[in-house]
């Protein structure tokens, strides 16, 4: 192969790269960029730790989309689980019902991700706590049933996690099984299992640009995008409970509820994704929550719905920069149903 040093390429057609997919990656491949066809995107190897080594050579992160609109799905209330789907506005704050059957399956207790154009469910049981490893997808342009999927995980699920990488790739892992499956966001399929371990039992996730973290309360794992490897994680826990859900943020934090279960969380502990540490002391904007229904925005974020001793309505608003918020009224809550908790929520542009 021909070693070329300060060229010039004086010409108006093309310069192709190399393409494949993830598995063919080449290692130890410092200065070299790709194109990934698994992703759709170019790629440069990185020597930065945090990085893992294959890293998107794209806009910054915080750019890469302009959230505008999210979406919440399923939930329960006094054990019936929905169906139902509500859309909200970030430009105002306003939160529109899309009716039930928007979603072919009830769940809740399940976690979820979301490519560029559909909302993706993983183990909607098509009832209350039911265990499944069935997929179902909402196309957020149509706001009709994606059809086009993997409909099947390999293991039947509930209350088990998912972390993920931005609209691309989703892993999920706990419930009733500590093995880690991974599914393409992007191509509609499931890839299979990552030979990796995550956490027993009952879980939850929280995802930043280049890593993931799985926890359950207890203890946590970090769960590394470009490698595809966990590894324990000490120090102070993401989150007091699985039930305590993660405000997902594209600026390097997450935040979840630093005491209580099911509801009984008052603040929140926050997580840097660059150094991998947590702290405490960030008051919640409505008290004595739990169970969720946590939205990602651009420059704030939404928890639709929760439950404080009973499923219910209650919003907020959560600004990432003061890291405060507020209660939304009537027009920023869920609508269609009397109460919702334990849904899944996804965002577009």
């Amino acid at each position: 192969m021909a070693t070329l040093k300060n060229t010039t390429i004086n010409d108006t057609g093309f310069l192709r790269l190399p393409k494949g997919t993830t598995a063919q990656r080449p290692a130890n491949a410092a200065g070299r960029i790709r194109h990934n066809t698994e992703t759709g995107t170019v790629e440069y190897y990185s020597e930065n730790a945090l990085a893992g080594g294959w890293t998107q050579m794209t806009i910054p992160f915080q750019n890469r989309t302009i959230i505008t609109n999210a979406y919440m799905q399923g939930g329960y209330k006094s054990a019936a689980a929905w169906n139902n789907i509500n859309r909200t506005l970030t430009a105002t704050d306003t939160t529109y019902n899309l009716g039930d059957g928007a979603i072919e399956r009830s769940f809740n207790y399940q976690p979820g991700a979301c490519s560029l154009d559909d909302a993706y469910i993983f183990g909607a049981g098509g009832g209350h706590a039911v265990s499944s490893n069935y997929v179902t997808a909402f196309n957020m342009r149509t706001e009709q049933q994606t059809t086009d999927i993997d409909r099947s995980l390999a293991i039947n699920r509930h209350n088990f996690g998912a972390v993920f990488q931005e609209h691309y790739l989703a892993w999920c892992g706990g419930g009733s099984s500590t093995l880690f499956e991974e599914y393409n966001l992007s191509t509609k399929t499931y890839i299979g299992q990552t030979g990796q371990n995550s956490l027993s039992g009952s879980s939850w996730g929280m995802s930043g640009e280049n890593i993931g973290i799985h926890y359950n309360g207890g203890s946590s794992n970090t769960f590394t995008f470009a490698t595809r490897t966990i590894a324990s994680r000490g120090g102070t826990q993401p989150g007091n409970s699985h039930q305590q859900k993660s405000v997902q943020s594209k600026g390097g934090f997450a935040w979840a509820g630093a005491q209580g279960g099911y509801n009984a969380g008052y603040t929140f502990r926050k997580t840097n994704f660059t150094t991998n540490n947590t702290s405490s002391g960030y008051n919640k904007p409505v008290g004595n929550s739990g169970e969720e229904n946590m939205t990602m925005g651009q420059d704030h974020q939404y928890m639709i719905g929760m439950y404080n001793g009973l499923q219910n309505n209650l919003s907020w608003r959560f600004n990432y920069a003061s890291e405060q918020g507020f209660q939304g009224g009537t027009s920023m809550e869920p609508k269609g149903k009397a109460g919702a908790s334990s849904g899944t929520c996804a965002w577009r542009s």
